[in-house]
């Protein structure tokens, strides 16, 4: 037989059509019977399944050809849209890309940003930087008593204003017996315009301390592990950490 001629294959056995003495109307079934298959007239196998309609449905997996596959709903609408997984699923960002995608819409400016003072200028001498949720420093603050957030204040971080880093004035006992409490605030209104502009993400903050901890010198990783655990509230109140990253 030549090449051309493969387009010419039996497919459906139909009386009168293309049965011969040798091959009936039934012959493929037949056939299969013969190696323990069944098909039906078409030469098709049955469905694996009850619950799925149709003569079609499996047949490459009834024959040993595919393995079973789940697919997830994102996998399907990849596969609908004509897209592969890969080049559509987002890649893992390394830790500081995906930090800095969180706070990229609060600029922070600790010359002339809204709220700044002289102090956010050399935080990196008198005090310490960090990250802290909005959350995390309303309830280290001192309390509002359930006030909403300045409108104009909401307006100009909403629009991209810079604001001076808030902070806030701990107090460290000389003995460093007792846990370090918030005495002194900055900046509750800007992190409660931030909440509710941009969510609770992360923004820089500015520590500065009293007492026997009173310059950047004076912090060692153990004070740092410690005041990142819990502090004493402007209200009173212990608030427990993880209260800040570094």
């Amino acid at each position: 037989m030549r090449i051309h001629h493969l387009d010419e294959g039996v497919g459906r056995i139909v009386k009168g059509v293309n049965t011969t003495v040798d091959v009936g109307v039934d012959q493929t079934r037949i056939e299969a019977g013969k190696f323990g298959n069944k098909v039906d007239k078409d030469g098709r196998p049955p469905t694996l399944s009850k619950k799925v309609k149709g003569n079609s449905t499996n047949v490459l997996y009834n024959l040993g050809m595919v393995k079973e596959q789940r697919y997830t709903a994102a996998e399907w609408a990849i596969m609908e849209g004509g897209h592969s997984l890969e080049a559509t699923t987002p890649q893992p960002k390394k830790p500081g890309r995906i930090f800095a995608a969180l706070t990229e819409d609060v600029k922070i400016d600790n010359k002339d940003g809204w709220g700044a003072v002289p102090w956010n200028q050399e935080i990196d001498y008198r005090g310490l930087r960090v990250k802290m949720k909005p959350s995390v420093f309303i309830n280290l603050a001192a309390s509002r008593n359930g006030e909403p957030p300045v409108p104009k204040v909401v307006d100009y971080v909403k629009g991209g204003g810079a604001i001076g880093a808030p902070f806030l004035q701990i107090f460290v006992d000389e003995d460093d017996s007792q846990i370090p409490e918030v005495r002194g605030h900055e900046g509750r209104s800007r992190m409660a315009a931030i909440l509710e502009v941009h969510g609770d993400v992360p923004v820089e903050v500015h520590l500065f301390f009293q007492g026997k901890v009173n310059r950047n010198r004076h912090i060692t990783p153990e004070f740092v592990e410690k005041i990142q655990r819990y502090l004493i509230s402007e209200n009173d109140k212990m608030v427990r950490g993880p209260l800040f990253e570094i």
